[in-house]
């Protein structure tokens, strides 16, 4: 991927160069026509131009360059920005830029040597030199355009979520993932490394960014943060991010679409190994955060957003048939934040778990039946052991079992009777997230 954009970047500064010859010769060639100039005169009258010009160009630069670095190594020294700089600026970003500053120093030569020039007939080494000079002014549109767009808050997690590739999940190893070779049976749980981790953490920078927004109590920065970082997991996974659940739902878009789609050939996986290990990862980030945040910042709104976010992260995942290990997962996932926020109390008018009644209908018709009986037995489970579905106002049961088979609906009533004052453990085996204090 990094060899990718590299080569991407250089294209784009050839096309930049190639633009500014063609445009620099036609000027040249009409100044020279049409004003009947000699090109020495020429010459003569663009480096006068360009000495003041130039002299203040670099002074600018070299400004800008001190400032970015100044800014730069104060960030680096406090929390929660270092890890964050690390992302932000590239190895690549800081090679570009040392070329185009390089060659503002060309009209210098020119100034010095510029007798010489004239009475060898060099003139074309000006051409060449200005040339330059004049990609390295352009390069600045560039830089400014990089600064200015990391005071957007959904470009700035983007940016972050770009180290939570396939590359960096796999190599950091939180996952371990097992195929059965008589049955094919897939068996996955995570690993203890404690102090022996000497790689990047895929998730540093973006941890560091949503901690800022929890700390400062930024609720809607916050959901925005989660809501890139499901997109991200939704992309890795190769499928796309359909927002359908909660109160605001998305229009689809069919050229952003087909854009994503080019985009999901690049980055994501068909391995259900490397899926099982993107989305423990992710989610296993996730389940602690929430839990976290009981503590840190304890409102039901943070709970809802989880469940609509992994709800919608499940529908989107049911649009592939080989994702059935992988939507189990998730909901385990809005299993445990659901026990975890048991505790706090319930606020607003709308409770997402009837979205997830909803999606026990979806997974059925879209044949998981093993994930939709799953997600029957994870709403019978906090219907007998929580408060949010019998005793919420929210929802009306019998409004929704209206819409269900009769036998959908005793077997959740079976459910409650085998689930209630059970372990998660003793209902769910396969389940991640055990805390026998909390469920």
């Amino acid at each position: 991927m990094k060899l990718l954009k590299i080569i991407i970047d250089t294209i784009i500064i050839i096309l930049l160069f190639l633009i500014i010859y063609i445009s620099y010769y036609n000027i040249e060639y009409l100044t020279l026509n049409f004003l009947g100039n000699s090109k020495e005169e020429y010459f003569t009258s663009l480096i006068n131009v360009l000495v003041p010009t130039a002299t203040s160009v670099i002074a600018t630069i070299f400004g800008i360059l001190i400032a970015i670095y100044v800014i730069s190594m104060q960030l680096i020294k406090k929390t929660p920005y270092s890890r964050l700089v690390n992302v932000l600026y590239r190895k690549t970003d800081i090679f570009y830029f040392s070329i185009f500053v390089i060659t503002l120093f060309f009209p210098i030569f020119i100034i010095v040597t510029w007798a010489d020039i004239v009475q060898s007939n060099k003139l074309f080494y000006i051409d060449i030199i200005i040339i330059l000079y004049l990609s390295s002014i352009l390069s600045l549109i560039a830089i400014m355009l990089k600064h200015l767009s990391i005071m957007e808050p959904r470009i700035i997690a983007e940016r972050t979520l770009s180290i939570f590739n396939i590359k960096n999940i796999l190599s950091y190893g939180l996952t371990l993932v097992e195929q059965n070779t008589h049955n094919s049976n897939i068996s996955y749980k995570l690993r203890t490394w404690e102090h022996r981790h000497n790689l990047i953490d895929p998730l540093g920078a973006f941890h560091d960014l949503l901690m800022e927004s929890i700390n400062s109590r930024e609720r809607i920065t916050f959901h925005l943060y989660l809501s890139v970082f499901i997109k991200r997991i939704a992309f890795l996974n190769g499928v796309t991010l359909n927002r359908k659940f909660g109160l605001l739902q998305q229009n689809d878009n069919k050229l952003k679409q087909t854009i994503i789609n080019f985009g999901l050939l690049l980055i994501s996986t068909n391995d259900i190994s490397k899926k099982i290990r993107i989305t423990v990862h992710a989610l296993h980030y996730i389940v602690r955060r929430a839990k976290s945040m009981t503590n840190e910042w304890g409102i039901d709104n943070h709970r809802q957003i989880f469940t609509i976010n992994l709800g919608d992260l499940i529908l989107s995942l049911s649009n592939k048939k080989d994702n059935g290990e992988i939507i189990e997962i998730c909901l385990y996932a809005i299993l445990r934040i659901n026990i975890d926020y048991q505790k706090i109390p319930l606020h607003g008018s709308y409770e997402p778990l009837n979205d997830i009644f909803n999606l026990v209908l979806i997974l059925k018709e879209k044949g998981f039946i093993k994930e939709s009986k799953i997600c029957i037995q994870i709403l019978s489970y906090l219907d007998a052991n929580t408060k949010y579905l019998s005793n919420n106002k929210n929802i009306n049961l019998n409004q929704i079992f209206n819409d269900y088979p009769p036998e959908l609906v005793d077997y959740y009533k079976a459910q409650i009777l085998k689930s209630k004052d059970k372990e998660i453990i003793d209902v769910f085996e396969k389940i991640l997230w055990i805390d026998k204090q909390n469920g």
